[in-house]
């Protein structure tokens, strides 16, 4: 498994998740503070592959398990509440 976090503007961190196993789901939980967010930071996450809004978090997030060879492309934008 990889993870890769890139700064967006407006405090947003753009998030990559790669499954580069031959097998098996992974499970993966994104803390906040490994990405460059504040570790107690509540964010708003949108998966951007399905063009989706799919909610709030504070301090971490994890998505739905990744299939093999698979991935997820992730939004983390700061939270106005």
């Amino acid at each position: 498994m990889q993870i890769w976090a890139k700064p967006q503007p407006d405090g947003a961190v753009a998030v990559f998740v790669l499954n580069a196993a031959a097998h098996d789901d992974i499970k993966v939980k994104i803390q906040f503070a490994d990405v460059g967010l504040a570790p107690d930071a509540t964010v708003n996450v949108r998966d951007v592959w399905a063009r989706a809004d799919v909610g709030q978090a504070k301090g971490k997030y994890s998505p739905p398990p990744i299939g093999a060879h698979d991935s997820a492309l992730l939004m983390l934008s700061p939270s106005d509440s």
